[in-house]
């Protein structure tokens, strides 16, 4: 997982810019406090705005800034020095200007400035930054005026001019934050090992050229660790990764902060007792169309021809996907927390990934997604057949480890490990797969269908009766090859099991071979197995198949009945 989070924080610092490019950028400068002395006298400049062109480094101060009651602007030619800004400027006067018996006619010199930028974190007033490059007085600078007195005998003159303060600002805006969220079910289950917690950042704008950072911190910083985050330049959002220790069950406070302006979430995780079931049906619904998956907070993201819509499962209301996410017609291709990757229309061929809390994250390049993580990550194949790990802001990478790879099924967590079935000739083998590597778990046969945050896997095998046997694999299993996993005991009167489903919880589902029937099976934290056609008794209906499972243990099942498209909310 380190490796994988480096390998992001390199790709989010490889584009930067320099201060002075976003000097150059900038429509305007402005003078904080520039003061200059010559002969005991101070002229001053205080809070001044003065336009410039874009693209260029070269600024036209007017003399009456100063208090001078001349007409002239003069020009500093801005060049770049390192890190430096070097304003020169050589001006001949239109006309003397006069202070008691003196004649100035001509003012020239170099100032050189530091450039640095301000950091995102600064206050702004609540409002975007108007600037984001903070110039200050560097050595080396030199300044002079000369002319005429009046007075016989003293003729003409150079005097070298103090510059006894400047401090200006220039650049582009930096905007400030927005909003943040973190993709967190509703309730998670407290987990015995460290795991991943994911958010998202949003900026009020677009980020300068060298990117915006922001603070992240954690009212616990020993249980919900939080890094700083980098939105890259250009783009208004950025994703982060934090852990959660392991045995957390308490209540935590993420705190966001960039430009001044700071947003707040909750992370939670509560201690989930070992229940028993039976559970009991809380209420049939009848869905508009087919649920291809549930997010976090309880809804089913439902596929009907007019367009795909959520469905809150404690009280039926409907919500469409097109008028949430702004789009035409949104077809949504995966789900995964409150993470979606869909297109605008049946027939559209770019796919974009949406965050149902956030912003649209981005359109992603020509490819068919298999598996989508609660981070943003997917595993799909390019238009070329390439199997590949494709990321909203980074775009679609092929690893080495992956090339010639092709998956029958795949699950993915926030960490970017992939459970899938790995094709292999006319089998397929259950394995787990990222950036770095593929891991093939035991010699026989089958699919990892789920990975959970922790790193465990759960899927199914054949046996050495050449029957499908349901397991659970944890992160050491997997390390070791998967030479070691827990089987689940087949449900009374069943032949053979699958697994089909997996909750963040241990909560499990799948089909069963029973009598010659296929049949909906569940296990939970105490690895207990039920048919569920032994534990609802449903008239006029048959269950069919389990199609969702909450972090808790509650299930979303098909049924077989004379309503059309029927499905029962279990709870317990």
């Amino acid at each position: 997982m380190r490796s994988l989070l480096l390998f992001f924080a390199l790709l989010a610092a490889s584009a930067h810019a320099s201060a002075l490019d976003d000097v150059a950028l900038g429509g305007d400068v402005q003078f904080q406090s520039v003061v200059l002395r010559v002969d005991g006298h101070a002229f001053a400049l205080n809070d001044r705005v003065v336009s410039k062109a874009p693209g260029s480094l070269d600024v036209w101060v007017p003399l009456t800034a100063f208090g001078l009651a001349h007409g002239d602007v003069v020009r500093l030619s801005g060049t770049q020095s390192g890190s430096q800004l070097w304003w020169s400027f050589d001006h001949r006067l239109s006309s003397d200007y006069v202070q008691g018996t003196v004649h100035v006619q001509r003012v020239r010199g170099t100032l050189v400035l530091e450039a640095s930028r301000i950091p995102s974190s600064t206050p702004c007033g609540g409002s975007a930054c108007a600037r984001n490059v903070r110039l200050r007085l560097a050595p080396g600078s030199s300044v002079e005026a000369s002319g005429w007195n009046v007075i016989e005998g003293l003729g003409n003159f150079t005097k070298g001019v103090e510059v006894a303060a400047f401090t200006a600002s220039a650049g582009v805006a930096q905007p400030v934050l927005q909003s943040l969220t973190v993709d967190l079910p509703r309730s998670r289950c407290a987990s015995p090992v460290w795991t991943t917690l994911t958010g998202v950042v949003t900026l009020s704008g677009p980020a300068a050229s060298d990117g915006a950072t922001v603070a992240l911190r954690s009212t616990d910083p020993s249980a919900v660790w939080v890094p700083a985050v980098r939105v890259r330049a250009g783009e208004r959002s950025a994703r982060f990764t934090g852990l959660l220790r392991a045995g957390f069950s308490s209540t935590a406070q993420v705190t966001a902060v960039a430009g001044g302006v700071s947003r707040m979430a909750l992370v939670d995780r509560v201690n989930c007792p070992v229940l028993t079931l039976p559970p009991s049906i809380a209420r049939l619904l009848v869905l508009p169309g087919r649920p291809l998956g549930l997010t976090t907070d309880g809804q089913v993201v439902v596929q009907r021809a007019t367009g795909d819509v959520l469905v809150d499962v404690t009280n039926g209301k409907e919500t469409s996907l097109s008028s949430l996410l702004g789009v035409s017609d949104a077809r949504v291709s995966a789900v995964k927390g409150r993470e979606l990757t869909l297109r605008q229309s049946a027939n559209a061929t770019e796919t974009w990934l949406v965050n149902l809390l956030g912003p649209r994250s981005g359109k992603l390049p020509t490819v068919t997604p298999v598996a989508l993580t609660p981070a943003g990550l997917s595993l799909a194949y390019d238009a070329q057949g390439n199997l590949g790990l494709l990321d909203a802001h980074a775009g679609f990478q092929k690893p080495k480890a992956l090339e010639k790879l092709s998956v029958s099924s795949a699950s993915g967590n926030a960490a970017g490990n992939f459970a899938v079935g790995l094709v292999d000739g006319n089998d397929v083998v259950p394995a787990v797969l990222n950036f770095e590597q593929v891991t093939r778990l035991g010699a026989q046969p089958g699919e990892a269908v789920a990975i959970l945050e922790s790193g465990e896997v759960f899927g199914h095998q054949l046996d050495a009766q050449k029957s499908h046997r349901a397991f659970s694999c944890d992160a050491a299993c997997v390390a070791d090859g998967g030479k070691f996993p827990k089987v689940y005991a087949l449900p009374r009167g069943c032949t053979s099991a699958t697994v089909t489903l997996a909750s963040e919880s241990g909560w499990i589902s799948g089909l069963a071979t029973c009598s010659g029937k296929s049949v909906p099976w569940i296990s939970g934290p105490t690895r207990q197995v039920w048919r569920l056609d032994e534990l609802f008794k449903v008239p006029n209906a048959e269950l069919r198949e389990v199609v969702a499972i909450s972090d808790d243990g509650e299930l979303l099942v098909r049924a077989a009945s004379s309503q059309t498209n029927s499905y029962f909310w279990v709870k317990r």
